[in-house]
């Protein structure tokens, strides 16, 4: 070996010193932040039934119950995360002011994070009772009735709004139409009995279901028109005809 001259270690020595060379400290600090968040993240998502997929939410309550809960457990896995780096930075420092500043900044960020957990269920049901309903505003003005029951008669006309004080229950495949069209038959057929007959010139409906049975109503017509001239030639007879 000449004068002056460094030895080269040998492979075996090289890679000892690699294994006894300690990690650096922000590739540790990425590890244990991965493995914190991967396991409060895992342990909050809300767990599926087995078997069973759901495609589509009936309600935008739903959506937004929804959105509350994963808003609750993202925010609650964030501030987790941030208290456990927070926590093994502080045991740490072994003094080094640097080090503990950084933990306090990770104990802030946690409270933070667990104070937004706390108010996300009061920001969804302020949303909830805030916004207005879809169909409030978009479809409902031109959603046509299934059901048109007209009466024309000499006093004043009766509601009939008091058929629907007993909430209508789904029928066995999720719907409300056909048991909203027979409450509303019923109670219409229990104010005629008691109003009687005396005073109605004319009463009479139209379905979107004509093989429907619905007594008590009047006769049954095939269109809003019909329904409508017949009730108009009702209460205003031509010319010569008894009124």
């Amino acid at each position: 070996m000449p004068p002056g001259s460094r030895p080269h270690p040998s492979p075996r020595r090289r890679a000892a010193s690699r294994r006894g060379r300690p990690v650096p400290r922000q590739r540790w600090w990425a590890m244990v932040g991965a493995v914190a968040a991967v396991a409060v993240l895992v342990a909050a998502a809300p767990a599926a039934e087995p078997g069973r997929w759901v495609w589509a939410l009936a309600t935008v309550g739903q959506v937004l119950s929804n959105l509350r809960t994963w808003l609750m457990g993202i925010l609650a896995g964030l501030a987790t995360v941030f208290l456990t780096v927070g926590g093994v930075r502080y045991l740490l420092a072994g003094g080094d002011p640097g080090e503990v500043a950084k933990a306090k900044s990770a104990f802030r960020h946690a409270g933070l994070g667990y104070a937004l957990a706390a108010l996300a269920p009061i920001v969804v049901q302020v949303l909830k009772v805030s916004l207005p309903r879809a169909k409030r505003n978009s479809t409902a003005p031109y959603t046509l009735p299934d059901l048109a029951y007209l009466a024309v008669r000499e006093h004043r006309p009766i509601s009939l709004a008091a058929a629907f004080e007993t909430p209508v229950t789904a029928d066995g495949r999720g719907g409300f139409s056909p048991a909203s069209r027979t409450a509303l038959a019923s109670y219409a057929t229990q104010i005629n009995r008691l109003t009687g007959q005396r005073r109605r010139r004319f009463h009479g409906h139209t379905t979107i279901a004509p093989d429907e049975q619905l007594a008590g109503i009047g006769d049954a017509h095939d269109s809003f028109d019909q329904l409508t001239q017949a009730a108009v030639d009702s209460a205003l007879p031509a010319p010569g005809q008894p009124a």
